[in-house]
C-alpha cells in the first residue's frame, strides 16, 4: 500500500501518514469536525484548565471517538454480530452513504 505524509496549511497540528488516494471528502469532514471541536473548546475556555492548546485537546477527543468505535466493532465481533453500523430504523447494516443521510436528517 502506498502512503503519503499529510501536512500543510489548514492542517494545524495535524501530521500523519495516510493511504494514497484516500477519499478527500472524508478527510475534509474529519478536519472540519476537529476544527469545530477546537473552536468549541476555545469558546468555553476548556483548554485553560489543563494549559493544553485547544487543537491538541480536539485531536485527543477525536482520537477517543475513533478508539471507541474500534472497541464497539471488536465487541460486536466477539459476540458474533455484524460489526458494521446499523440503521436505527431497520437494524440492518447501512449501505454506502446511508449513515450520513440518517445523521444529517436528525
Amino acid at each position: 500500500m502506498e502512503v503519503t505524509q499529510k501536512t500543510g496549511p489548514g492542517l494545524r497540528g495535524y501530521s500523519g501518514i495516510v493511504p494514497k488516494g484516500e477519499d478527500l471528502a472524508m478527510d475534509q469532514m474529519k478536519k472540519t469536525f476537529e476544527e469545530e471541536l477546537e473552536s468549541l473548546i476555545n469558546r468555553h475556555s476548556k483548554e485553560n484548565e489543563s494549559n493544553t492548546p485547544d487543537f491538541i485537546l480536539a485531536q485527543y477527543i477525536a482520537g477517543c471517538f475513533a478508539v471507541f468505535n474500534t472497541a464497539v466493532q471488536q465487541r460486536e465481533r466477539w459476540y458474533g454480530r455484524d460489526p458494521r453500523p446499523t440503521s436505527p430504523f431497520t437494524r440492518s447494516p447501512f449501505t454506502s452513504g446511508e449513515s450520513d443521510e440518517v445523521a444529517n436528517s436528525e
